[in-house]
């Protein structure tokens, strides 16, 4: 018996911690931080900015009813609780968060992920991901291909999670209704709220890593045995 609902024709994707181990990355990332605190004492306003940007994208995401212009509010709100320019701030976090990580996101990759993605395309399944944060580069850091990317900040979302907005916007891409759609995540007060507002079938990982890995094998194996009849 299948993990989804027998009646799924795609499957939406979140992106950290789900795809790949976050914790794993943070760690990476963090021994990174403490390297530029060791060699240049004032990149500890870089660390500043950092935690500043990540809290307020947090406080973003709990309007219920969502925040309009989130793209650059996020930036604009910390510049200026931090006496900053804008710039500035743009300049810290794509170059700490978007960009730097890049580089371990490869080795912190879940094991079977790319088989799971191999096996939804022979089984003829849509595969779209919905994030947060942008996924283009980091789905060609971790070499998947999707047919659908979607990020809360993209104009025509401009919604943090649990907003549904983003999840609707990735079914209607996908061209798939709500309900054949199924969304997995790793956190239930975002992900899974998310899926609940959209009225989409979900699941939420669980939190273990060696849970997630058996999940992924597991999953693997229900699939190749799967016999799909496509009209």
């Amino acid at each position: 018996m299948p993990f989804f609902p027998e009646a799924t024709e795609a499957l939406i994707f979140d992106m950290d911690g789900t795809l790949y181990d976050q914790g794993r990355l943070r760690r990476k990332m963090y021994l990174d931080l403490m390297v530029g605190l060791a060699r240049n004492p004032l990149f500890i306003q870089e660390i500043k900015v950092l935690y500043a940007f990540r809290k307020n994208r947090e406080r973003l995401s709990e309007n219920r009813d969502g925040v309009c212009s989130i793209e650059k509010r996020q930036y604009a709100e910390v510049a200026q609780a931090l006496g900053l320019d804008i710039g500035k701030v743009r300049h810290i976090v794509n170059e700490c968060i978007f960009e730097k990580p890049l580089k371990h996101l490869a080795r912190c990759l879940y094991p079977g992920v790319k088989d799971l993605f191999s096996l939804l395309r022979q089984k003829q399944f849509k595969i779209g991901v919905f994030s947060d944060y942008p996924c283009d580069a980091k789905l060609r850091a971790l070499d998947l291909q999707v047919d659908v990317m979607v990020c809360a900040t993209d104009e025509k979302v401009d919604r943090f999670k649990p907003h549904p907005a983003g999840l609707l916007f990735a079914a209607r891409e996908l061209g798939v209704p709500v309900k054949k759609c199924f969304f997995i995540g790793d956190r239930d007060d975002k992900d899974g709220e998310c899926a609940r507002r959209a009225a989409m079938p979900y699941l939420i990982l669980p939190r273990r890593r060696i849970s997630i890995l058996g999940w992924y094998q597991e999953t693997c194996m229900q699939i190749s045995r799967m016999d799909r009849k496509m009209d």
